[in-house]
């Protein structure tokens, strides 16, 4: 699997997972699930140091709906698809997918594998677990056998057509960008005074490389490093800087 392909394949299933607006549901939930059983109301113990029940919509219960209750009850049922996604592209949210570099060689492999199981895991989970909260009379509108039957075959098949865009290609090494490759000196000439960030956390500019390592330069006192010796190839226009490998960097 390419980086274009795990790019058009992340637009594809973010167009099928993610909510349109606070009155619907995921696409693919929508196509696998009648709406009528997707707005039943399921009763939800909330243990909080006191205890009390209260319900939501069996499609509400399973979405990133992001209200005020969805960490207190209810899965994410695609949290570990977003995961993938996220781990690797900067903001993929946004369709921003400049590569990261934390997760390259063997890493993404095993990372994409554990996501999926994850994910498999957690279609198995809600299905028996709504199978249970309906026998034990916790859906208003109790589910009949033949619907409770057909709702798990509807999570299977979501959960096959979310896998059969992960080609068993994905669990190879995906390759490597030009910037990948790039030594310290060759990034540093390339992308001088360009916005990067360390590991995700403290947000600088490419000023300068020695060695192994690349320097970001700070325009406030962040970094801990002040200057640097003569024979250090930097731009002294900063206020401090660190250094950093190359696989920590996220550019902007």
């Amino acid at each position: 699997m390419t980086i274009d392909e795990l790019k058009d394949n992340y637009a594809e299933i973010f167009s099928l997972i993610e909510c349109p607006d606070e009155n619907t549901y995921p696409k693919i939930l929508t196509d696998n699930i009648p709406v009528e059983i997707l707005n039943k109301d399921i009763y939800i113990f909330v243990e909080d140091g006191y205890g009390y029940t209260s319900n939501v919509k069996i499609g509400d219960f399973i979405s990133n709906k992001n209200d005020e209750f969805h960490d207190i009850y209810g899965i994410d049922l695609f949290h570990y698809i977003r995961e993938i996604f996220i781990n690797i592209f900067v903001y993929p949210k946004y369709h921003d997918f400049r590569l990261k570099f934390t997760f390259t060689d063997g890493v993404i492999n095993d990372f994409i594998e554990n996501s999926l199981k994850s994910f498999i895991k957690r279609c198995d989970d809600l299905a028996y677990f709504i199978k249970l909260a309906n026998y034990d009379g916790q859906i208003v509108d109790p589910l009949t056998d033949e619907e409770i039957t057909n709702f798990g075959k509807s999570i299977k098949k979501i959960e096959e057509t979310i896998i059969s865009y992960f080609t068993d290609d994905a669990f190879k090494y995906l390759p490597k960008t030009n910037e990948e490759t790039m030594t310290p000196k060759e990034y540093y000439e390339a992308f001088k005074g360009k916005f990067i960030s360390y590991k995700g956390k403290m947000n600088g500019k490419v000023a300068g490389y020695v060695e192994h390592y690349l320097i970001i330069g700070f325009n406030d006192d962040i970094g801990c490093i002040k200057s640097f010796s003569p024979q250090v190839v930097y731009d002294k226009s900063y206020k401090s800087y660190r250094f950093s490998k190359m696989k920590n960097i996220v550019p902007f």
